[in-house]
C-alpha cells in the first residue's frame, strides 16, 4: 500500500503542471483510447482505475476546462456521449512527452 501511495503521489506531482489531478488524467485517456468515438459515463466509469471515484464529477470539471465535450446520446437518450476535444488531445501529448523527460533524467 505504502509503494502504491508513493507512485501516485509522484503521478499526482508531475501531473500539477497541467492543472490534472490522476483521476482526471485517467478519464482523458479513456476518451483518447476510443477516440473519435464517443464513450458513455458509464463506459468511463468501468474502465477507471480508481472505481471510487465520481466519473460524472470528473468529467463535468474536464468540460468546464474545455478538455472533453459531452453530447446527448443518439441511441439512448438517458445518456449522454462524452468526446476528448483536441485541446485534451494536446494537453495529454504534452504531459506524456514531460514524463518521458522526467523518465529520461531520472534514469
Amino acid at each position: 500500500m505504502y509503494t502504491g501511495n508513493w507512485v501516485q503521489f509522484l503521478h499526482g506531482k508531475a501531473l500539477k503542471p497541467f492543472g490534472l489531478t490522476v483521476q482526471q488524467y485517467n478519464v482523458l485517456r479513456i476518451l483518447r483510447g476510443q477516440h473519435p468515438n464517443p464513450c458513455t459515463v458509464n463506459l468511463i466509469v468501468d474502465r477507471m482505475l480508481d472505481k471510487s471515484s465520481n466519473a460524472s464529477r470528473i468529467v463535468e470539471r474536464l468540460v468546464s476546462k474545455g478538455l472533453v465535450k459531452r453530447t446527448p446520446c443518439e441511441q439512448d437518450r438517458r445518456a449522454v456521449d462524452v468526446l476528448i476535444t483536441q485541446e485534451g488531445l494536446n494537453l495529454l501529448e504534452a504531459s506524456d512527452e514531460s514524463a518521458a523527460l522526467q523518465r529520461d533524467e531520472s534514469g
